[in-house]
Parts: structure tokens; sequence; C-alpha cells
């Protein structure tokens, strides 16, 4: 089922948790096509459910301006099912002139004959202002916008109860706004194009995923499309775990903590940035609400308000992690090598992205590229440390690792080049350089291989 087909019965939560979390957009970039002449009442019926009120054949405008030249315009009232609420007291206006000179002249002079104070406005771009109060509330808003060759309106009014001026309401035009936008962008034949959506750090590259969520930095969601933010839906957000639609228990663990949410737009989407609690990674800030350590496949979608939708798919592990860290040289095909002198210095990170283990064992390995060969290091029954093969045998163990827990200070260690007395040794080449933590009775593992070069012996 695509992501927005069909809203649960808890979709104005998204709007809150979202969509009042969304930074005001930037206006996409309108197609350019002229004066539009051919509306028709199939137009608005299909966009955006409404009661077509007028549609008008080239005449002056209100107020007949100097500057702005004839324009045609469709208006509009959406009718969604059920009791009065903002969205069915209110008009779309389009008014499309000759080009954009002509529209932007036209907005001027709206903006100039304003007096009311701009409860939301972008320069040049969209202005909204409240009006009249009804029973002591503002119950009016008025929003213009300047979109190509075509000047927007959407107004109207609420009962009593709801404050226009809310962000609520500021954002239910804005969402109008981006859907009157693509209206115009569809009668100017311009394609639709689909939206994005992506988790960064990849989790693929691990253990970064694993890193951010352990030392309580921030994580992203990007949300982009060719189209311009308007075009996005955010209502149409959906996150899934283990094919499990996990939405709403996302958004409202987002919506409990919004000091550690903050979101940069720009004209054509908006990136969230989610800044985990590494003390209550498992509990109230269990953003993706995994059950147990493992692997869990994790999904994002978003569609725009034209249906097109995009999905991104990944593999999250959560649990104890080990690794070696960038700053540890592993030598480089065709040159440096690693291991003369018999050493081998690392320097490794620990860390635990899912529930608290009582014990975990720490794993180094060597896997040559030519034939596949392991060696393990570590030591077995009270000998030295040393390179062993076939034998699996831990270097070191971990008993307690706490959720949450990352060690601050990377580490520092020597290994030596030699190996055990009835194993092979570690010839020089190509080599896959391995480490994993291991709980007991795990049935996932989160293995971390990057490429090294040995020295001969």
């Amino acid at each position: 089922m695509p992501p927005n087909s069909r809203r649960p019965t808890w979709w104005p939560l998204q709007l809150l948790c979202l969509v009042l979390l969304w930074a005001a957009p930037v206006p996409r970039a309108a197609a350019e096509c002229g004066q539009i002449t051919t509306w028709s009442q199939a137009d608005f019926a299909a966009a955006l459910f409404p009661t077509v009120i007028a549609i008008n054949a080239p005449g002056t405008l209100p107020g007949n301006p100097s500057g702005t030249g004839p324009a045609t315009s469709i208006a509009a009232v959406p009718q969604p099912a059920g009791v009065r609420t903002l969205a069915n007291n209110t008009s779309i206006t389009i008014y499309s002139l000759a080009s954009a000179a002509n529209a932007a002249a036209y907005y001027a002079y709206r903006r100039a004959q304003t007096v009311l104070p701009a409860v939301h406005e972008q320069a040049g771009e969209v202005f909204a202002v409240t009006g009249t109060l009804r029973q002591g509330s503002l119950t009016d808003l008025y929003l213009t916008a300047r979109y190509g060759s075509t000047v927007i309106l959407v107004a109207g009014y609420a009962d009593a109860s709801q404050t226009m001026a809310s962000g609520s309401a500021v954002s239910l035009y804005l969402g109008l706004l981006g859907q009157a936008q693509a209206l115009v962008d569809s009668k100017c034949g311009q394609a639709n194009r689909a939206p994005t959506i992506s988790l960064a750090p990849d989790p693929a590259a691990a253990p970064a995923f694993q890193e951010v969520m352990t030392s309580g930095h921030e994580f992203e969601i990007r949300v982009d499309d060719p189209d311009g933010i308007g075009d996005i839906d955010p209502a149409s957000l959906r996150v899934w775990v283990a094919g499990i639609d996990k939405t709403r228990h996302f958004l409202e663990t987002v919506a409990a903590h919004p000091s550690r949410l903050r979101q940069v737009g720009t004209a054509t989407g908006v990136t969230f940035f989610l800044r985990p609690d590494p003390q209550r990674l498992m509990t109230d800030l269990n953003y993706f609400n995994i059950q147990w350590n493992g692997k869990w496949p994790v999904s994002l979608g978003i569609c725009d308000r034209q249906g097109a939708c995009a999905r991104a798919d990944y593999t999250i592990y959560f649990g104890p992690y080990f690794a070696i860290t960038p700053a540890t040289f592993l030598g480089q095909p065709g040159g440096a090598c690693v291991g003369a002198g018999n050493q081998l210095p690392i320097v490794y990170i620990l860390g635990n992205s899912g529930y608290g283990s009582q014990f975990v064992d720490l794993y180094i390995g060597l896997q040559r590229s030519s034939d596949g060969a392991l060696w393990t290091y570590g030591r077995i029954d009270i000998g030295a440390n040393a390179w062993h093969s076939p034998e699996i045998v831990w270097v070191w163990n971990w008993p307690d690792a706490p959720s949450g827990v990352r060690i601050v200070s990377p580490r520092e260690a020597v290994l030596t080049m030699q190996a055990g007395p009835t194993s092979p040794s570690v010839a020089a080449g190509e080599y896959g350089f391995l480490t994993v933590a291991v709980e007991p009775d795990a049935t996932d593992l989160l293995l971390v291989a990057r490429t090294a070069v040995i020295c001969g012996r």
C-alpha cells in the first residue's frame, strides 16, 4: 500500500508532530508558461476535492492596480467530510497573469494594501495575516503568495474556538498553497517528479549509525523533492520496522522530546536532525520501538501531493559493537604494509546501541583475501596472545555492557604478529581485518571489516 493511500484515524497527530516542526517552507520554483486560460472545474476537483465557485474569463483584477494587466482565475472551496473545520471554511483563488512581472506587481499591490501584522512571511513570496476578532478569538486568516505568473490567495475563517493565528492554521494554509502550486504546474505541463527520503549516516557503513546513537550525536532523516518543498505531503511520512507500521510510535517519541530535534529547510526539502540521549536509548527514546538486540529492517516512506512516493530500506543493528577506528592504519595495496617489527598498533572503540548485556565476548580476526583462511587473535588456556588458525578464540571480554554506553576515549592496543604454536604464520598479503562483539546466544552480529595489508615475516 502506498504511504498515503489511506491515512489512519490518528493522522492529525502526524501533522502536529511534523508539520508544525517543519520549517516554514520556501516556495517551490514555478513552471513558467504564461497566462493559463484553460481552467476547468475538473482541475480543482482532482486536486483539492472542492466545490468550484467561480471560473472567470480574462478580466480586471480587484482594485484595478496598474502594471498587472488582465488575469484569468479559478476559485474553489474545499469540502472535507464531517463537522466544520478550518479547511471547509477556506476558499482558494488562483489568478493567472501574462507574466511573472505582472504577478509580482499584483503581489506588491496586495502587500501594500495590507496593514495588519503578518503571522507568517517570506519576503517577496508569501505572507499571511489574521483579521477580525469574533468572540475574543482571531478567526480570519488571509494568505497571499506569488508563484511564477500566478498569485494565489487562501482565505477563510474558523469557529470562535479555533484561533486562526495558531501554528496549525498557518501550516494548513501552507499545505493548501503547496497543492495550488502543484495545480499550476500541472496546467503548465510540468511533469511531476517523485520525492526522495534517506537516513544518515547510512547504517550500512557500520558502526557509524551505532556511534551516533551511543555518543549523543545526531542522525538525520532527509526529505527532498525536485518540484519543491511545497510538493511534499508531510502527512504521508511512514516508518516501518520489520514490516510493521511504527509511524505513530516514532512520531510520539519525537514529539515527547522536542529539545532533541531540529530541522533545516531548503527550497526543495527538509532535513530533520534527531539527537538520541544514550541514557534513555532503549526506554523513552527507543525511536524505532525495537524489542531485542539484533538486526532490524527499518524503512522510511514519503509521498508528494500528486501521489508519487519514495521508500528507503535499511538494516540497522542494535546492540554491542566493537570496531577499530579510522585512526588505525592498516596499510594500502601496493604501498606501505603493517605488522613490521612483529607489532600492529590499533585504536578501538566499544559501545552498545541496544539493550544492556551482562557479558560480551570481543573477537579480532584476519581473513586472507586469496583463499578465505581465518586467524583469530587471543590466548588459548593461559598462553600469551597470538594469532590462531583454525581455532576461534576471543581476545577480551566485556563483563557488563549497559545500554547506551560508548567508550568515550578510543583505546589503544598493540597486537603481536606472532602465530600460536600450532597455527600457521600470518604471511604477507591482503586480509580482511575483522572485529565483532558477541552476546551469549546472539543470533545477529555486527561484523566490522576493513582491508589490511600485512608485511612479510
